[in-house]
C-alpha cells in the first residue's frame, strides 16, 4: 500500500505529507491568507462599480474596416510600377496587413496577384510585369474587422 494510506483511510495522512515535502502546506497557508486579506479589504459595492464600468467600455468599442485610397501612379517601366496609397482610417484598431494587388482585368483581388508591404509605406512597387500590358491595381488594408480595397487605378507598362 502507498505510503500515507491505511486500510481505513481514503486520503493520505496530512502530517506525513507535510513532513516528506510532497504537500507544501505553508505555501498554501500563505496563499490562503493573502487571498483572504485581499477579499476582506474590498468593498462589494466598489467591485460591482468597477465591473460595470468595464462593461460600458467594452460595449462602446466600435471597430470598422480600414479606409484606403489610391492617390497616383508614380512610375511605370517595362516591368515595374510604383504607386502611392494612403490609409485614411485604420478603423479604430491596428492594421494587420497592407499591400497592393493587380490584374489584367478590372477590380483585382488579393486572391490573384498581390504583394504585402512590410511597413505602412505610402509607396508600393510591383515588379516582374509584362511589357506593353494594361494592368489594374488596388491597394488593400486589413484589420481585425475585415479587408478593404482602395479605388482602382489603370496603367500600361512600356514597350
Amino acid at each position: 500500500m502507498a505510503q500515507g494510506y491505511t486500510k481505513h483511510h481514503i486520503a493520505p495522512d496530512f502530517r506525513e505529507l507535510l513532513s516528506i515535502g510532497r504537500y507544501k502546506g505553508s505555501l498554501y497557508l500563505v496563499k490562503f491568507f493573502t487571498i483572504a486579506i485581499i477579499l476582506l479589504g474590498c468593498d462589494a459595492d466598489d467591485y460591482s462599480e468597477q465591473s460595470s464600468d468595464f462593461s460600458d467600455i467594452q460595449s462602446d468599442a466600435q471597430y470598422a474596416i480600414p479606409s484606403i485610397r489610391a492617390i497616383e501612379i508614380i512610375e511605370i517601366t517595362r516591368s515595374t510600377m510604383a504607386a502611392q496609397f494612403l490609409i485614411e482610417d485604420t478603423g479604430g484598431t491596428s492594421i494587420i496587413s497592407y499591400g497592393i494587388c493587380w490584374s489584367t482585368s478590372s477590380e483585382p483581388q488579393i486572391d490573384e496577384n498581390f504583394k504585402l508591404s512590410t511597413t505602412l509605406s505610402e509607396i508600393l512597387t510591383i515588379e516582374e510585369l509584362e511589357p506593353n500590358t494594361t494592368y489594374y491595381i488596388r491597394g488593400f488594408a486589413s484589420n481585425d474587422t475585415g479587408l478593404a480595397y482602395s479605388n482602382e487605378l489603370e496603367f500600361k507598362t512600356e514597350m
